[in-house]
């Protein structure tokens, strides 16, 4: 029987099928040996082979059941907050499973091991060391046992079996928006069953189906998902690259794999500064993105991920180097990061950073006190270069301090206004983002509070660095004092225009609740605040809330985060009001 008379057939009686499906499921919860009723639990290969494929007999993942997924479930199931760390922008994602371990923890004491997907396990099997349970079917291969042991159908069904009430306020045992707080909330708010607890759970909590405070899926996109789970969950292969993706991937490798001091620096620092990017090829694609990533292996041979909590975390061998990986997941909007890479942008880094006459004795170490400062690490290209390249595309990594995992709830965005406007000093015009020497003369005041992330006394790490952050301020104002002999402050003259040509110049920023958005221009009413952000003020922020954070950090790693950002925040808008008359300041 083909695919599309099987389906009408089952669905002559959809709900009597459902019904037979919940009370088989409720005798397999009583019996509760899943091993004895399914068989043995264990991960499995869900690629189809190219003999399978040809039989053309299997739901195409790709085309049919991916769209779903992503227009329904990704939504929700697709970042750092996603419930129970779910993800469904890609079949590793799924395949992965959910844990009960939160990713965001405002009260946590001690450090929790990292879990990104793609870096801290390869294949499902290690996940399951970690302690992720599955929602696909991993006993024994049958069409019902597909189903019944799949906790996404399960899911999926309890949403359709119970009504949903489209209309009005959604009542209050939805809990939408809750923040851990304690052990009550947290598990109320955010509670993570595996198949064999699903049942008691669907019973007590009737309404929890999903999508979750969401209309059912529609009952041809629940047929479509429910025929991929029953067939197996199987999967296309990856297709592969064309040529020219492939030569281009070559040729940047080859480009960030120099062996002189100087590329082996200016790798390692757009290494840092672009590792949180989707890139893609300009000259070829904008479809196709790719991860810059540091491995064991060089090029040509299987990536190895060398998985350190930050970019600037020792490599632990020799030898490594830089390489693209393809970007095989969901694009959502809340953690998309474009840049393009092309001919203009290798020509563009080889000006910023190989054709200037400046020499690379040595190169700097991994300890992470000289790792977590890049006005020591990277001490040797000039400064203006650095802000320059960072200037290029201002909206990328502005956009690195919203999007990146540090931005999330209230806590963390608290320290920024609802709605503000970015500009930048001129690199031409600001006395500090070019003076190399002022810069690696006060770089000890420029630390950041991640090079003591496991100090266990909070307030004499804060202190330390409060107090740092202040001993800077005092010498860029005696600088500046020097500079500006008159204390004429500064003019118009000294925002960068883009040199006329790049409209990262000015930008907005507007905040929400779990996430903020960059728009290039001055959007909306004039506000009430506004930053000017020179060199160290961008480099910072970057090394405070992008390289510098760890998601999966404690509490006294976090609140130095927030705390210190603060200091950067007033900084920013200190420079803003220098360009008022003195009288107009307070």
């Amino acid at each position: 029987m083909n695919r599309s008379k099987k389906l009408n057939s089952r669905f002559v009686n959809y709900f009597s099928v459902l019904i037979l499906s919940t009370l088989l499921t409720g005798c397999a919860m009583m019996l509760k040996d899943y091993s004895e009723l399914y068989g043995p639990s264990s991960p499995r290969n869900r690629v189809l082979s190219p003999e399978e494929l040809k039989q053309n007999k299997y739901i195409s993942f790709t085309k049919e059941v991916r769209p779903v997924l992503n227009q329904r479930c990704a939504v929700c199931h697709s970042c750092n907050d996603a419930p129970c760390q779910l993800n469904f922008t890609s079949i590793e994602g799924i395949d992965r499973g959910l844990t009960k371990a939160p990713v965001y923890n405002g009260a946590r004491f001690t450090t929790q091991q990292p879990t990104r997907l793609g870096i801290d396990a390869s294949g499902t099997a290690q996940w399951r060391e970690k302690g992720f349970k599955p929602v696909l079917n991993e006993r024994r291969q049958d069409e019902q046992i597909n189903l019944e042991n799949s906790l996404l159908y399960q899911v999926l069904t309890t949403k359709r079996v119970h009504q949903f009430t489209s209309e009005g306020r959604l009542s209050k045992e939805y809990n939408i928006g809750m923040e851990l707080i304690d052990d009550e909330s947290f598990v109320h708010s955010q509670t993570c069953p595996d198949i064999e607890a699903y049942s008691k759970f669907a019973r007590n909590n009737p309404q929890w189906g999903m999508p979750f405070a969401l209309p059912p899926l529609t009952r041809q996109e629940f047929e479509t998902i429910e025929t991929w789970l029953e067939q197996g969950a199987w999967v296309e292969p990856e297709k592969e690259l064309p040529k020219k993706l492939k030569n281009e991937v070559k040729k940047w490798e080859s480009f960030l794999n120099g062996t002189s001091n100087k590329e082996r620096l200016m790798s390692r620092y757009l290494y840092e500064h672009l590792y949180l990017g989707h890139l893609y090829f300009e000259d070829v694609s904008r479809k196709e993105f790719f991860s810059l990533v540091r491995s064991k292996t060089p090029p040509g041979q299987p990536v190895d991920i060398i998985a350190t909590i930050r970019p600037y975390g020792a490599p632990g061998v020799d030898k490594f180097y830089y390489r693209l990986t393809r970007y095989n997941r969901t694009i959502v909007d809340k953690t998309h990061l474009p840049y393009a890479l092309g001919n203009k942008r290798m020509e563009r880094f080889r000006q910023l950073f190989l054709n200037p006459s400046y020499t690379v004795n040595e190169l700097p170490s991994y300890d992470v006190k000289l790792s977590a400062n890049p006005f020591k690490t990277f001490a040797a290209i000039p400064a203006k270069n650095r802000y320059q390249f960072m200037l290029d595309d201002a909206q990328f990594f502005v956009g690195g301090f919203i999007k990146g995992p540090v931005c999330r709830g209230s806590i963390a965005l608290s320290v920024i206004d609802d709605h503000f406007w970015v500009v930048f000093m001129d690199p031409d015009k600001s006395f500090i983002s070019q003076d190399s020497e002022f810069l690696a003369r006060v770089s000890d005041d420029l630390r950041l509070p991640s090079e003591k992330e496991n100090k266990a006394r909070l307030l004499s790490v804060w202190a330390t660095y409060k107090d740092s952050a202040r001993d800077y301020l005092t010498e860029k104002a005696l600088y500046l004092n020097e500079k500006l002999p008159n204390k004429t402050g500064f003019g118009i003259e000294h925002i960068w225009d883009g040199d006329h040509i790049n409209d990262n110049a000015a930008l907005t920023v507007y905040r929400h609740y779990d996430s903020a958005t960059v728009l290039k221009g001055f959007v909306g009413e004039v506000p009430k605040t506004g930053w000017v952000i020179d060199y160290p003020v961008l480099e910072r922020i970057h090394y405070l809330l992008v390289a510098g954070f760890n998601v999966y950090g404690k509490v006294g790693h976090q609140l130095s985060t927030r705390l210190y950002m603060d200091f950067l925040r007033m900084e920013a808008e200190l420079e803003f009001l220098a360009f008022l008359p003195s009288a107009k300041r307070l």
